[in-house]
């Protein structure tokens, strides 16, 4: 399911190894990839994986208290303090200037409310 929806890519021939540890960074970028609104153009924006990524957890605070994203294997309290402040990340964007600058913009709107509410393919009533 992870690999299809395209959260978790396995090693480098495909596979899923179950019993192998996660580093900080793979456990941050399957969260991320796994949120429906995607942060797609803020990963580009700053380089794809790893960048992108530890870009994307910083601005929404999902390492607001555990600090920066490293390759080390994550151990089970940062895990637990990424997981909880993802479903409240904010929602972001890229728009652009007249001249092209990309600039960050933030939807305060929570992950997991939007992603609660597109499992049951209900759009949201306060959209406007």
């Amino acid at each position: 399911m992870c690999k299809n929806n395209g959260w978790a890519n396995g090693d480098e021939n495909g596979n899923f190894n179950p019993d192998r540890t996660v580093t900080e960074i793979e456990a941050a970028t399957m969260l991320i990839k796994s949120n429906i609104g995607g942060f797609d153009e803020v990963i580009r924006l700053f380089g794809g994986y790893p960048n992108g990524y530890k870009a994307v957890a910083d601005m929404t605070g999902m390492t607001r208290e555990t600090g920066t994203l490293t390759e080390s294997i994550i151990k089970k309290d940062k895990l637990l303090f990424l997981i909880n402040r993802f479903v409240e990340v904010p929602m972001l964007g890229v728009s652009h200037t007249d001249d092209g600058t990309p600039v960050i913009e933030y939807n305060f709107g929570p992950v997991l409310e939007l992603q609660r509410l597109a499992s049951r393919n209900i759009a949201d009533p306060f959209a406007e």
